[in-house]
């Protein structure tokens, strides 16, 4: 939260005091009895929709609980960032492996029980196959890597 508060305030010329915030509890906490007035949230802010008010998606797609709200590329700030869960494997496992468990994720996606537990925690499921997955893994890192580089970040 920190490089995206220091490329947006360098870009708009803002002078901003940076907080750091013990997770969501804490981001709540501080936004409600506005001691900040703006945070990062890892998706709690939805348990607040009458308090908060989510101004920017900070992943390359629109949420989609909130469709109508931009994503930070839109607002014109190059740095979304998505973040996947992911389930890793050792190099060399034989492709038949990687696809029979790809197979059983797939139709995890579209478990019934699976999908009320993510809707009700407002989480978005998007299945990608090995390969897609292998792709955007790589793609990510190399993006977030140069979006770390940007603001002085080494990416370790």
């Amino acid at each position: 939260s920190r490089m995206y508060m220091e490329q947006i305030a360098a870009k708009e010329g803002l002078d901003v005091n940076i907080v750091p915030l013990k997770g969501g509890g804490e981001m709540v906490s501080s936004i409600l009895g506005k001691q900040v007035a703006l945070a990062l949230s890892g998706g709690i802010n939805y348990k607040y929709p009458d308090e908060m008010k989510m101004i920017s998606a900070l992943t390359t797609f629109r949420h989609p609980s909130a469709p109508d709200v931009n994503t930070i590329e839109e607002d014109g700030y190059p740095l979304a960032m998505d973040s996947r869960t992911t389930l890793i494997l050792p190099k060399g496992t034989p492709r038949p492996i990687l696809d029979k468990l790809a197979e059983a994720l797939k139709a995890a996606e579209t478990d019934e029980d699976f999908a009320k537990i993510v809707a009700a925690a407002n989480i978005p499921i998007m299945y990608l196959g090995v390969d897609a997955s292998t792709k955007e893994m790589h793609d990510s890192y190399m993006k977030n890597k140069g979006i770390m580089e940007s603001v002085g970040y080494q990416p370790q």
